[in-house]
């Protein structure tokens, strides 16, 4: 507190990095809820938050999300031998969203080249990071769902192996651009009655069997998490903004 109140006497800019958030708040647009009770001035400059509500970035609060990935953290080959068409490996957590599991069941229902390995909370992993860094390099698409919001750290790493991710609509303010058939492949997590998943089916068979396209959307996400979310460049991010504060 101390600190905090030198910074603002002295006119230091004094950030909030709200990282996680409870379930509950993380799409309440009140400033108690969104900034803990803290006052803007008083007690910060400049707040990023990592679930930040749709469309409420403004030049007081910024988006932390997607989480950034650290490139020298995973075992990335030199070439990738795309032998699967579409992977996931997760837990069945009761807390995720329920797309998580719609999605899983159509996938499996609907194509056959998948590798979709499924746990729930109480099975201990026997599992390397060598092993789900090898499955990433052979995979073309990475099914990437929300978690209990709607981050994850799928969604960048995904782009370290090229995969092509199938991520949801975000709810949340993200750094950057997702977009689908441009970067990413989308689905709406809201709209999942058998008439959009038809086609989102058609979508997805499109990219398996349209070289040209499937090439695109790898490199422009591996050039977008490179570009966008790795830590130094969420760091870079974070300067940036810093450097706008007004007094």
């Amino acid at each position: 507190k101390k600190i905090k109140n030198l910074g603002i006497k002295y006119q230091i800019p004094v950030t909030v990095i709200d990282y996680f958030d409870h379930i509950f708040d993380h799409s309440s647009y009140d400033n108690k809820i969104l900034f803990k009770e803290l006052e803007y001035k008083k007690d910060f400059n400049l707040f990023f938050k990592h679930d930040l509500p749709k469309n409420r970035q403004d030049e007081i609060v910024k988006p932390l999300a997607p989480m950034p990935c650290e490139p020298k953290n995973y075992l990335i080959p030199n070439v990738f031998d795309k032998s699967i068409d579409i992977f996931f490996r997760g837990r069945n957590t009761p807390s995720a969203k329920k797309d998580r599991m719609i999605m899983l069941q159509y996938l499996k229902k609907n194509f056959s080249n998948i590798s979709i390995e499924i746990f729930d909370n109480n099975t201990k992993l026997d599992y390397s990071h060598f092993n789900y860094s090898k499955k990433l390099s052979q995979s073309i698409i990475a099914f990437s769902p929300s978690g209990k919001t709607w981050d994850s750290t799928r969604h960048t790493e995904t782009g370290l192996f090229g995969c092509i991710p199938l991520i949801p609509r975000p709810d949340i303010d993200i750094v950057g651009n997702i977009d689908d058939m441009h970067n990413c492949l989308i689905y709406d997590p809201n709209k999942l009655e058998s008439s959009e998943l038809g086609k989102l089916k058609e979508k997805i068979a499109f990219v398996l069997k349209d070289k040209k396209t499937k090439d695109q959307l790898s490199k422009k996400w591996m050039d977008t998490v490179l570009e966008k979310h790795t830590l130094v460049s969420r760091s870079k991010y974070l300067v940036k903004e810093l450097t706008k504060i007004k007094y």
